[in-house]
């Protein structure tokens, strides 16, 4: 008896088609192009269907063995729709009055071209004879064009669409201004795509791109049927348009169908990923979250706390007030000085995490007065315990002319007073250094300094100079994963809280997006395990800089978009889970 395949929560669906070029000259990129530009998608560590002429299949099929070993893989002959096919001689007809075209490729103007864009959708109803899934995305071959295939993308599109409550259609969209048409007319052209009119037909702009979608298993025939519905209307209009248009006239009559990730060309698959990485409450069905209270002051909101056992029971919080706004990728000061300012505040928690006793640190011996830089004070502490005693580490700029961020230790009395304080060196002389990881519990001052591989640095308390336990090649060092919260002992090993940040929009128009992780190294400080991205509730910025243990789990302290302090505790099922590790290799209880 044969056993069932098993299903697929998603397949990768895309095509490879050498095209003849249309108008003399045009610069159409050559299929070598194409192959080149291919290895980003083919090395996507799914499964995946592959259409390409019948002389490139062993060629594909090569590549994506080498690229992508282990990923299910069929690669099939391309064959237009039949409808698609029916459709040529119309268009040949209509490019003379109606070439459509893209930013990026002008020569969108054969019948050819344009039936392969108009047979997208029955591509992926046949994909799903050749590779069984509940999901399928395009993303076109020659994405790498525009966009990179960036990490974690494969992990994104990999997670269960029922737990993220994706509607059947996801569209990659161009509308956030970086689009075809001019940004002041997008709302002609979103109220023209919705109203199907002549004009917009004839004259009008895309809403999304058609390189980058997903479509559910059980939407594909009416996702189908509607672009032939949308194929009609060009009839009608005697206009020969791109696929983008006919899934923009899908997207604008079926809203509530569909979802729509806002992108530009440049960032279509780093926004895709980002919306489809899952919040912390979705991996973790025992989440729950607690909001710290913000400061009396208007002109200063909460952020970025951090969270540590206290010896005896409870928990001390250090959490941040700034003077500023972050908005539009852009400081802006709400108290009118010019200046980016922040104070803390110590906190007494209960076991419960009700606050018990608040009080602001008073950091007076550790200051530069005046300051010689325009930011001021110590930004972002992560509390610890060292030696008895509680420490903070923190970056400080206002003690150099040039503003260049340093790492400082400094020690607090029961008060909450800053008692001893001192810069430490960078192990790689000038350059700015953030987000170092103090590590609890370690008999010599430490801190992670790099989190993937594992880079200690051992603190010379009287010189403040750094020192590297274990040599290590500089080019293999410093990641993408940065230090989020301490390092906290656990049997076995430590238990560490990462982020990553991305850019995402057009240039001058960059966002910042973090997203998060939970590493679990063992004593000698090797990887055992590794979470998947998470947010915590926003998409954006967010800034985890405290973990701690919480009855039968473990709290974490973060900030969003440097305007609340929270905390959240997961227990210790949903933390082994998320690390992927089964009972026997999980060392604390």
């Amino acid at each position: 008896m044969c056993e069932a395949q098993p299903i697929e929560p998603v397949a990768i669906v895309t095509a490879l088609v050498e095209l003849e070029p249309g108008i003399p000259g045009a610069r159409r990129r050559s299929i070598e192009d194409y192959f080149r530009l291919a290895t980003d998608v083919l090395a996507i560590d799914l499964p995946m269907v592959v259409f390409c002429d019948e002389q490139f299949i062993d060629r594909i099929s090569e590549m994506r063995h080498r690229l992508a070993p282990t990923a299910p893989t069929v690669v099939a002959r391309y064959e237009p729709h039949p409808e698609a096919v029916e459709d040529l001689e119309f268009l040949s007809a209509s490019l003379g009055r109606r070439r459509t075209a893209s930013s990026s490729n002008t020569v969108k103007d054969t019948p050819e071209y344009l039936a392969l864009g108009w047979s997208k959708p029955s591509l992926l109803r046949r994909a799903t004879g050749l590779i069984d899934a509940g999901r399928y995305w395009w993303i076109d071959i020659g994405i790498a064009h525009t966009s990179a295939v960036p990490g974690g993308l494969a992990d994104a599109l990999r997670y269960d669409p029922a737990t993220l409550n994706l509607p059947p259609v996801h569209f990659v969209s161009l509308a956030n201004g970086d689009w075809h048409g001019q940004p002041g007319n997008f709302e002609w052209t979103r109220q023209g795509a919705t109203a199907g009119s002549s004009d917009w037909w004839l004259h009008g702009a895309q809403l999304v791109c058609a390189g980058v979608f997903g479509v559910a298993r059980g939407a594909l025939g009416g996702f189908e049927q509607r672009v032939r519905e949308a194929v009609a209307e060009a009839y009608q209009h005697d206009a020969a348009v791109t696929d983008e248009m006919l899934f923009s006239r899908v997207v604008a009559q079926h809203g509530p169908a569909t979802r729509v990730t806002a992108a530009s060309y440049p960032t279509l698959l780093t926004a895709l990923r980002d919306d489809l990485v899952p919040s912390l409450r979705d991996l973790c069905p025992s989440a729950r979250v607690v909001e710290l209270p913000g400061p009396e002051r208007p002109d200063r909101a909460a952020l970025n706390p951090s969270i540590a056992n206290h010896p005896e029971g409870g928990y001390a919080v250090i959490i941040r007030h700034a003077n500023y706004r972050y908005e539009d990728g852009r400081y802006t000061p709400l108290d009118g000085s010019g200046l980016i300012k922040t104070d803390n505040v110590l906190a007494r928690l209960d076991d419960d995490l009700r606050v018990v006793s608040m009080q602001p640190i008073d950091d007076s011996l550790a200051r530069t007065v005046p300051a010689k830089y325009s930011v001021h004070g110590f930004e972002d502490m992560r509390l610890y315990r060292y030696d008895g005693a509680w420490w903070v580490s923190a970056t400080v700029r206002e003690h150099r002319d040039d503003g260049r961020c340093e790492i400082a230790a400094c020690r607090l009395d029961e008060g909450g007073s800053i008692v001893r304080a001192f810069a430490m060196a960078s192990p790689l002389g000038d350059r700015h250094e953030k987000n170092w990881a103090p590590i609890e519990g370690a008999k010599r001052m430490s801190f992670l300094w790099n989190a993937e591989p594992a880079v200690i640095l051992e603190i010379d308390e009287v010189l403040g100079a750094t020192l590297l336990p274990r040599p290590i090649a500089p080019e293999s060092v410093r990641t993408s994963a940065r230090g989020g919260s301490q390092i906290i002992a656990v049997p076995g090993g430590w238990l560490s809280v990462v982020h990553d940040m991305h850019l995402v929009g057009s240039k001058g128009n960059e966002r910042r997006h973090y997203r998060h992780r939970i590493i679990y190294y063992d004593a000698e400080w090797n990887i055992v395990a590794s979470s998947r991205e998470f947010f915590f509730q926003f998409v954006g910025i967010e800034f985890c800089a405290g973990v701690a243990r919480h009855r039968d789990g473990i709290v974490l302290s973060y900030g969003v978009q440097d305007r609340v302090a929270r905390l959240a505790t997961i227990s210790w099922d949903d933390l082994w889970n998320l690390l992927g590790l089964r009972a026997n290799e999980r060392s604390v209880a």
